[in-house]
């Protein structure tokens, strides 16, 4: 695995000639162009996957997506590594180099609520620790279809909650704690900033190519329905084992954006990419949010695909995306009142 790792890493960051003409001929749709980098990681992809991820089991889905997890470069040495458990959820703690209260985000991984955990985007929270300087608590939420919605809404708040009450011994700041999250888990991170609006809310979220509308499907969905990693099918597969009555998914715990009012939230930072099913949803929340006069950063990569952040390390779009969203955590930690 290791190998093939390093095989990977080589191909990607190749000289840009020879990245483009491996990548293949440039894939252009809806006047954006696909990044050659992600082109080629995809075309790698298809070699190393031979059935469609919603042909396979819950199961033998998670497998996958593990593997493809350790395929990515190891985390940085200057962050400190903790498992523990929160309120029965586990979870895993990333500590830069400081002394004192740090500001903190709880972030939710990825993976469409059934397939994902600790180790899938380990080095995308471990960087997220040493660049915006701050505690990352990484939840380790119960996946569909054995734990259904609301499983993962329960979990997601229960962590944060114990994030709070918790400040003391995790030696952070409780006025700067932020919520964070990438695909599934951002979906997750808006429902826990609208869930507690009033009661101890995050001072901001960070919403990495969310999934916002479970209930509805966009122009973007048939758009790039294949073949740019996340496929229409996927989403679909992901939803039916998530939330399987489909009665239920126009509640604003499992669609965020079917909330009507969105005033009060939190300030936040919403990435986009241009190659991805979830596109339109992705921008529609981040408008909805303008609209009821939050304030809120669009950052939109047209050439990335679906969970290009968490994939930061291999696509310099992705390294580029995390920069500027952990430079909207600084800001916000350094203006939050302490």
């Amino acid at each position: 695995m290791a190998l093939i790792a390093q095989l990977l890493e080589g191909l990607v960051r190749a000289p840009p000639a020879l990245r483009r003409r491996l990548a293949g001929t440039p894939i252009r749709r809806d006047g954006q162009e696909l990044d050659a980098q992600a082109q080629l990681l995809l075309r790698l992809r298809g070699w190393l996957e031979r059935q469609a991820l919603n042909e396979l089991s819950p199961a033998q889905a998670r497998q996958r997506f593990s593997r493809l997890a350790r395929l990515r470069p190891p985390r940085p040495a200057t962050v400190s590594v903790r498992d523990t458990r929160a309120d029965g959820v586990p979870i895993r703690t990333y500590r830069p180099r400081g002394e004192g209260a740090l500001p903190a985000v709880v972030f939710f991984h990825g993976g469409g609520w059934v397939i994902g955990d600790l180790e899938t985007q380990d080095l995308l929270c471990a960087k997220l620790a040493e660049q915006a300087a701050c505690l990352v608590v990484s939840a380790d939420y119960r996946l569909a279809p054995e734990h259904p919605f609301p499983a993962a809404v329960d979990d997601a708040l229960a962590v944060f909650r114990w994030t709070l009450a918790h400040a003391g011994e995790l030696q952070l700041d409780p006025k700067r704690v932020a919520v964070a999250g990438s695909s599934a888990g951002a979906a997750l991170a808006a429902v826990v900033a609208q869930q507690l609006r009033d009661e101890s809310p995050p001072c901001f979220q960070l919403l990495l190519c969310p999934a916002t509308d479970v209930a509805n499907e966009s122009a973007s969905y048939q758009l790039f329905e294949s073949g740019f990693g996340l496929t229409a099918e996927a989403m679909r597969w992901f939803i039916a084992h998530y939330v399987p009555d489909a009665a239920l998914r126009s509640d604003p715990r499992a669609s965020p954006l079917c909330t009507e009012d969105l005033s009060g939230l939190p300030a936040a930072c919403v990435v986009v990419a241009g190659f991805d099913p979830l596109r339109d949803e992705g921008r529609a929340y981040a408008e909805r949010l303008r609209q009821a006069s939050v304030p809120v950063e669009l950052v939109f990569e047209p050439s990335a695909i679906h969970g290009f952040v968490g994939l930061a390390g291999l696509l310099d779009v992705g390294d580029g995306a995390l920069v500027s969203a952990s430079a909207a955590l600084r800001r916000t930690f350094s203006g939050a009142t302490s």
